[in-house]
């Protein structure tokens, strides 16, 4: 009995998400990048991010009788912000390219750029403080709840990054920090 050499599920021995998440949490330049694009980004968030719940900030001082310090809102994103944000910018793509390679004999670069209202929703959930939102969906508890359907913008961050290398997953020759920098230029 001959066994079939090639596999039937070509991407069964590579785990495409575990690549993503650490490209998104662990990748030195990918943070670089971020970091270098803080501030149109927390700009970009900023205009976008609705503000609905408070916190108290440790650094205001209480008005009044200095018992009840006032609450400060903190800046917050939901996942429809974020659809709302991306479709807005025309970002929702599913383009196939064949670009020419300027080096004469190397063979042409096929380019696929696919970024959905899917992957989207993924990357607002992959973003996500994962220990914030498993606690809220065993509690049940409203308020966590709330909190989990809601992201930072140390959350946006790491959202921008999964969006960057999901649409330019396809271009191999891109570094992860280019895709993740490429996404966030597009979208500020």
């Amino acid at each position: 009995v001959q066994t079939c050499a090639l596999p039937i599920l070509p991407l069964k021995e590579k785990d495409t998400m575990a690549e993503m998440r650490e490209n998104m949490f662990e990748n030195a330049e990918v943070d670089r990048v971020l970091n270098e694009m803080k501030e149109p980004l927390n700009k970009q968030f900023l205009a976008i991010a609705k503000r609905k719940t408070k916190i108290l900030d440790p650094k205001k001082k209480p008005k009044g009788d200095g018992k009840k310090p006032e609450a400060v809102e903190e800046p917050l994103l939901t996942v429809e912000d974020f659809v709302k944000d991306c479709d807005r910018a025309k970002m929702f793509v599913d383009l196939k390219e064949v670009v020419p390679d300027p080096i004469r004999g190397n063979p042409d670069v096929n380019v696929e750029l696919e970024f959905s209202r899917l992957d989207a929703e993924r990357g607002f959930i992959e973003a996500q403080d994962r220990e914030m939102a498993m606690l809220a969906m065993l509690t049940g508890d409203d308020q966590l709840m709330a909190q989990s359907s809601t992201l930072d913008f140390d959350e946006y961050q790491r959202l921008i990054a999964f969006a960057g290398l999901m649409m330019f997953r396809s271009v191999e020759r891109m570094p992860p920090e280019e895709k993740v920098e490429a996404f966030a230029s597009c979208l500020t």
